[in-house]
Parts: structure tokens; sequence; C-alpha cells
């Protein structure tokens, strides 16, 4: 198995875990985007002139841990 890999998946009990820092990006990501819908779309609505912040991924402190076995999850 490739060394990254072995960093994100325990093979013994078949656990993905998600790295804090890789979640805070993607959430950046997903919020950012979704900020620029929400300008986009209300082009000419007076909704458009309304700040929105812009939000960081800090309200994640810790890493995922997503089982990956069926059986195991209740």
């Amino acid at each position: 198995m490739n060394a990254s890999y072995e960093k994100i998946l325990n093979k013994d009990t078949i656990i993905l875990i998600l790295p804090k820092g890789l979640l805070q990006e993607l959430a950046m990501f997903t919020m950012h985007t979704t900020r620029g819908v929400l300008h986009s779309k209300t082009e000419g609505h007076k909704y458009n002139r309304l700040f929105i912040p812009m939000i960081g991924g800090e309200f994640i402190k810790q890493d995922l841990a997503i089982p990956l076995n069926p059986t195991t999850v209740n």
C-alpha cells in the first residue's frame, strides 16, 4: 500500500481518517463557493448588497474517522 494511504487508512480497524487540515480546506472551499453563487444568483436584487463575511475552517477541531466496514456502524 502507498505510504500516503497508510496515513489515512487504518488497515486493522478499516477506518478512513481525514486530517483536520484537509477538512478545513474543503469547508473553506465550500463556503467561499457558496458565497460566490449567492452573489451571482442575487444580482439585481436587494440581497446582492448584503455583506456575507468570509469564514475560515477553524471551527473544525480534530480529524474525522469514518468506519468503512458497515457491520461496525450502529
